[in-house]
């Protein structure tokens, strides 16, 4: 009885530690609600507590995540010596890190990428950007993703100067989100509130883009049509507190 009783607790204290070394996407997405909001230290103080909580033990790719996370909120404050740390930091265990979890590893390949796109450092970016295509398939369940790796893609083309090509692909990403607000897709017939509201915010963006793109190859015409067809559609589609709205007006 000793026995089972002594095995019983280590099957506990095992399912609670994995339990709390899970990390959450919405762990990585309240960073951002904060850095789009301006709120840089709240967010810095959140990425710093992700990463104590983690860092020690979890897998390569999670810490690697964390970190690429870490250095775009360093970037925002200006704190390019820590940027350059955890930037480091990242891509070291991002070398070491494992491909089992897809759909992780492409977020987090993501994340390095718009760390990297943020503070200049774009040949950083580009093995990154190389590695997350070798992963993507025609999967069904891949095509958010896959989305959300190619908005990356037009905008490091866009800042290293490649801008016909970047508006070509932003009028292909605009497309790609409409059929994923209108076509749901994991085995679900419609998206819940939540999630509609965040499909609605994904196309508002990828207008701003292409919008932001067509100023800078002097096609202000359709850009200005742009710019206000969203600022019409997304008070009634994301709403007015999404930043994509905020973004429309400049």
């Amino acid at each position: 009885m000793k026995k089972f009783f002594f095995l019983w607790s280590i099957v506990l204290i095992s399912f609670q530690f994995s339990f709390s070394s899970t990390i959450k996407e919405d762990d990585f997405a309240k960073i951002d609600k904060d850095l789009n909001k301006g709120e840089y230290k709240l967010a810095l103080r959140k990425a710093k507590n992700l990463l104590g909580k983690y860092s020690e033990n979890s897998d390569n790719l999670t810490v690697a995540r964390i970190n690429f996370k870490l250095a775009k909120v360093y970037d925002a404050l200006g704190r390019f010596e820590e940027y350059k740390k955890s930037a480091d930091a990242g891509a070291a265990n991002f070398a070491k890190a494992e491909k089992k979890d897809t759909i992780f590893y492409l977020y987090t390949c993501i994340e390095g990428i718009a760390a990297y796109s943020e503070y200049g450092e774009y040949v950083k970016a580009l093995p990154l950007l190389e590695s997350a295509k070798q992963l993507l398939d025609d999967k069904d369940h891949l095509r958010g993703v896959k989305a959300d790796l190619f908005e990356k893609e037009i905008l490091l083309l866009f800042k290293m100067g490649y801008y016909k090509k970047a508006e070509e692909y932003s009028a292909d990403l605009i497309k790609i989100r409409k059929n994923i607000l209108d076509k749901p897709f994991g085995g679900k017939k419609k998206w819940s509130t939540k999630e509609l509201k965040e499909k609605k915010s994904d196309l508002a963006r990828a207008v701003n883009l292409l919008s932001e793109i067509k100023i800078t190859n002097s096609d202000l015409y359709h850009a200005d049509s742009l710019l206000d067809a969203n600022l019409k559609w997304i008070p009634s589609g994301p709403g007015k507190k999404r930043i994509e709205f905020s973004r429309a007006l400049f």
